[in-house]
């Protein structure tokens, strides 16, 4: 377990207790997607493998009760911190106790606030457009003399053509 922890992009650490085994298999197969697995776990066996990972520990009281652990190999935490936030909301059973992402624990506030930011593909797209807007802005002010020297050359033109 030390090995897949240490090739994580993000953990995640919840409470399931009082889950179904069908609500852990449809949670399973929305993060499956995602590249994430998410399975219950022994407490004393994930501390061990966090510790032979070289994550560093959270503090008190992570380790109570039952635990489940959600493991993403590649991805984006946002998406999967979306698909998380969602079924919590569904199923309120599922209690988000922590998060791990970018070699630090994120409280389970944070990791709501980042189940609220909007996916990779459209942070780039909101990046993209804040940059192209002067560029676009700018090219509209230095075609506007063009344009106007357009409409009123036709405009001679539209006299010229009626007065004959």
């Amino acid at each position: 377990m030390a090995e897949e922890l240490e090739s994580a992009s993000h953990l995640v650490l919840a409470q399931y207790q009082g889950l179904k085994f069908q609500e852990l298999c449809e949670l399973r197969a929305r993060l499956k997607p995602l590249q994430c697995r998410f399975r219950v776990v022994k407490n004393s066996m994930l501390n061990h493998a966090l510790k032979q990972a070289r994550i560093p520990e959270r503090g008190e009281g992570l380790f109570r009760g039952p635990l489940a652990l959600m493991v993403s190999r590649e991805g984006d935490i946002l998406s999967s911190a979306k698909v998380l936030s969602q079924f919590c909301k569904d199923y309120p059973l599922l209690k988000v106790q922590a998060a791990y992402y970018q070699d630090r624990w994120l409280s389970t506030q944070d990791f709501k606030t980042l189940a609220l930011l909007p996916v990779r593909e459209v942070l780039l797209a909101q990046v993209l457009r804040v940059i192209a807007g002067p560029i676009y802005n700018l090219l509209y002010v230095l075609q506007a003399p063009i344009q106007n020297v357009a409409g009123t050359l036709q405009a001679v033109l539209n006299q010229r053509q009626s007065s004959e």
